[in-house]
This record gives C-alpha cells, sequence and structure tokens, in this order.
C-alpha cells in the first residue's frame, strides 16, 4: 500500500521519461503498478482502430498524427490476485514527444488522450493536459488507467456571425488581387477550420487549427474558386 508519493519511471529510450506519480490513497489496495512504452501485441488492435476512427470522423477533436505513433502507452495496475485495480485519486501522468517531429506552432495543441473502452476511440484526458515545449513533454492527471497516446486536441470555435469573416480576393484571381499569391481569411476566431471548396462543391483544402501561413500557395487553387 503506498503510504508517501511514488514515482513509477517508463523504460523510454530518451532523456524525458513516462512518469506517473501516484500519491498517498490512490488505491485502496496494495498494487502493481507498471508501465508499458511498447505495448502488448494484444493492445494493438485497439490502438489501430481508435486511431482509423479518429481519421475517419475528420474533425478536430483529436487528431492523430502517425509522427507521434511512438507516444502509445499502457498503464495498469494489478493486486495480489493479478486482478486489474483502478485509482481512485487523480494520478499525475507524463508522456515525452519527440520535438523534431512536432512543429513548434502545433506543439501546445498536443495532448494526452485516453482510449474510450466503450466507444473504441481517441478521446483527450481529463485534467489540465499541459505541453511543455522546453522538455517536450505533456502531462495531465488521471483517475483511469487504460491505453494512452499523443495527439492534436482543439477546442471549438466560438460562433462566428456571419458578416465577421472577410475572404479576399473572392472570386480568386491569380492574374490580380492575389498579392504574394495568397488568399487572406480575416476576422476567424482561434481554433477555427477553413475548408475551401471549388464551384462543384469539391473540397480543395482543408486548412485547420494551427496551419502556418505559407503552408499553401494560392497557385494550388484553381480561378473562380
Amino acid at each position: 500500500t503506498i503510504t508517501e508519493t511514488a514515482m513509477v519511471v517508463g523504460s523510454d529510450t530518451g532523456t524525458v521519461k513516462t512518469v506517473i506519480e501516484v500519491p498517498p490513497g490512490a488505491f485502496l489496495v496494495a498494487v502493481s503498478v507498471a508501465i508499458s512504452t511498447t505495448p502488448p501485441a494484444s493492445a494493438a488492435p485497439a490502438a489501430t482502430l481508435a486511431d482509423n476512427a479518429a481519421r475517419t470522423r475528420g474533425d478536430t477533436k483529436v487528431k492523430v498524427d502517425d509522427d507521434l505513433s511512438d507516444t502509445v502507452r499502457e498503464l495498469t495496475a494489478k493486486d495480489a490476485a493479478g486482478r486489474i485495480v483502478q485509482p481512485v485519486k487523480g494520478i499525475k501522468f507524463t508522456i515525452p514527444f519527440n520535438m523534431k517531429k512536432v512543429k513548434s506552432y502545433m506543439a501546445k495543441a498536443l495532448k494526452i488522450c485516453r482510449l474510450n473502452e466503450i466507444s473504441g476511440e481517441w478521446e483527450v484526458a481529463e485534467g489540465d493536459n499541459k505541453a511543455d515545449t522546453v522538455t517536450g513533454s505533456v502531462t495531465t492527471t488521471i483517475t483511469h488507467f487504460s491505453l494512452f497516446r499523443l495527439a492534436y486536441a482543439f477546442s471549438p470555435a466560438p460562433a462566428l456571425a456571419e458578416d465577421t469573416v472577410k475572404v479576399f480576393p473572392n472570386p480568386l484571381d491569380l492574374t490580380k488581387g492575389a498579392v504574394r499569391g495568397a488568399v487572406k481569411f480575416d476576422g476567424l476566431t482561434a481554433g477555427s477550420v477553413v475548408e475551401v471548396y471549388d464551384i462543384a462543391g469539391d473540397l480543395v483544402v482543408r486548412m485547420e487549427p494551427g496551419f502556418a501561413r505559407g503552408d499553401r500557395s494560392a497557385a494550388l487553387f484553381k480561378h473562380g474558386v
């Protein structure tokens, strides 16, 4: 039985490790706590299905990235009989990430996500879920052990009045009006998603939160968009 805060450190190869801090009374019985930095084969199908569900859903709630596939972690706690036990108090949980694989302007959107065993989807884990761009890690407080991974998550944008957003030049004409070949969107709020369609109703490009200026050139768009 834990009588003082215990730290369990994962076997990560990098300098920054996966860590959980278990406070006194977090479990009602004596447990053995384990961090799997390479989840067992039995967990792989569930993680893959959750990844595919996030991609298929196509919203900005949880955005998985293949460059973060190495952040999948499994936390387990078992009693003396080998039965799974869940904590009754919040436990501080940190997952590191490779900063070379994450664009600096996207790092703050990284969240620890937990596998919802019922829906089979990733959802943002509870707690304040803060990314540290200095150490290259994300930390939050969890109350349920499961399968976890890092993913990008964005808050929904506030509703916009129709007359607050301006797009120019509109319609797009690359021969005039498109300064430096750029399409400008003015009046957007944080968390907005911009989708550009052609006159046939086909999606040309989807720009999600964190989309950097210069990532798309107007040259990719056709006249009349």
